[in-house]
C-alpha cells in the first residue's frame, strides 16, 4: 500500500504537522495516527473525539504558506478556516482516505490538507 502523507492542525494548538498513512486506511485509522503523532496537544483526548474536516475549497487545498495557514500554526484560525469547518462535512471514520481523497487535486507537500477539531465526551447514562 502506497502511503500518503497529509498535513493537519488541531484548532487552538500551535503547528501544523505531517502524518504519513495508506490511502487504503479507513479515516478511523487517521484518526488514530494523528492521535498518537500529536501527544501532546492531545493529551486525555481520544480518537473517537477527534472530528477531521478536509481543507478543500472545493477547486484547490489551502497553500502551507497562505496567511490562513499561518495563523492555523500560531494555533489561531480565520474567517476562511472558520468557513471550511462550517461548510465541509466532517470525515466519516469508515471510509477510505482514497473515498474522502476522490475529486480532489494532487496532494502535495506544498499544501494544507486536514484541520482537527476536538468534539465533546458525552457519556452513557
Amino acid at each position: 500500500m502506497a502511503d500518503t502523507t497529509l498535513f493537519y492542525a488541531i484548532i487552538g494548538v500551535e503547528g501544523v504537522f505531517p502524518v504519513d498513512i495508506a490511502r487504503k486506511k479507513l479515516v478511523g485509522h487517521v484518526k488514530k495516527s494523528i492521535k498518537k503523532d500529536a501527544k501532546s496537544g492531545l493529551k486525555g483526548i481520544d480518537p473517537h473525539n477527534l472530528q477531521l474536516i478536509l481543507a478543500w475549497d472545493g477547486r484547490s487545498w489551502l497553500k502551507s504558506e497562505s496567511g490562513n495557514v499561518k495563523q492555523l500554526r500560531q494555533g489561531e484560525t480565520t474567517s476562511v478556516i472558520d468557513a471550511l469547518s462550517q461548510t465541509n462535512k466532517p470525515l466519516v471514520e469508515t471510509d477510505t482516505l482514497e473515498k474522502v481523497l476522490e475529486g480532489t487535486a494532487s496532494l502535495a507537500s506544498d499544501q494544507f490538507h486536514v484541520l482537527v477539531t476536538i468534539v465533546s465526551q458525552t457519556k452513557l447514562k
